[in-house]
């Protein structure tokens, strides 16, 4: 007989952490090599698409109000995550009013610690 009442569990834990370390190296394995095959640039579309979203969202509440302050939050954060994809402005550059809606709630949202996310440079 086992020596321990955890002698079951402990070989089921050791069996589930060796499959699912060889499946997180051969999912790495995947990934190196499709990044490798891939030339092209990073589709960023979505992470643009989503943070205009937010930005929309943000423009169109009383500012100031927590739903503002929260929107505005996430907004800079998506701002963030499609500038890191896109390394650098990318499309916003080329859209004024983006741009301009930006700027506007930066200058608002001055009080509450609102920034331009490094990964977008400066405006």
């Amino acid at each position: 007989p086992p020596r321990s009442t955890l002698f079951p569990y402990t070989t089921l834990f050791r069996s589930l952490i060796a499959v699912g370390v060889a499946a997180a190296a051969a999912a790495g394995v995947a990934l190196a090599l499709a990044d490798k095959n891939s030339n092209s640039s990073p589709n960023c579309s979505s992470l643009y698409n989503q943070f205009s979203s937010e930005l929309n969202t943000a423009t169109s509440l009383p500012i100031g109000s927590t739903q503002w302050i929260a929107a505005s939050q996430t907004m800079f954060n998506d701002l963030g995550a499609y500038c890191s994809c896109a390394g650098g402005p990318g499309e916003l550059a080329s859209n004024p009013t983006l741009l301009q809606d930006v700027q506007n709630l930066l200058s608002a949202g001055s009080g509450a610690g609102f920034a331009v996310p490094s990964s977008c440079g400066s405006f």
